[in-house]
């Protein structure tokens, strides 16, 4: 890993996500201004300057689409925005470009994609076909790999009070949807 260097902001709704985002991060060395939604990442990205924005596409309020429409419109300069989505389709991926996002990280991503989108970006090496592809192969990953939440238990070194933290909030942002499942 090489560890680039940068302001980071990552806009993530869901607690879990925000907690995994952040644990992957600083175990990188790249701590992170981690918000919760639309309206508050533009109240954010107003007084401050990011070098790169992890944003999720599904929020409820401002979405992660028109949140950087209003992104793109706001910036002084281009920051690279990564759109962050479960929703790999090439029609999603299309949809994320029209709205003015760079690039594509699918989620659920571990360390290693992480550290590749934020070289990319980051500290972009010279151009080659390999490192122009990264978001393609990370959208060819499966939807779930055991050997992601492998490393995340290793990159938090199975501490107990994270793991508890993540399994807590993955369990709330699932209490809303026990309804649907009956």
């Amino acid at each position: 890993f090489r560890n680039p260097r940068g302001r980071i902001l990552v806009v993530e709704d869901n607690p879990a996500n925000r907690y995994v985002a952040k644990a992957l991060l600083n175990g990188l060395e790249c701590p992170a201004t981690i918000v919760e939604g639309g309206e508050q990442a533009l109240e954010v990205l107003e007084k401050q300057e990011f070098d790169l924005i992890l944003m999720d596409c599904q929020m409820p309020g401002i979405d992660g689409y028109e949140t950087s429409r209003r992104a793109r419109r706001m910036l002084k300069k281009h920051v690279p925005i990564i759109a962050m989505t479960a929703n790999a389709m090439a029609n999603d991926r299309k949809e994320c470009l029209e709205a003015g996002m760079d690039d594509f990280l699918p989620k659920p991503f571990d360390r290693r994609a992480l550290n590749d989108i934020l070289c990319k970006w980051l500290a972009p090496p010279a151009a080659t076909s390999e490192n122009m592809e990264i978001g393609c192969r990370v959208a060819q990953m499966p939807d779930l790999d055991a050997r992601v939440l492998d490393e995340l238990f290793e990159s938090l070194q199975w501490r107990i009070a994270p793991l508890n933290q993540i399994r807590s909030t993955f369990n709330d942002s699932l209490k809303p949807l026990a309804p649907l499942l009956r």
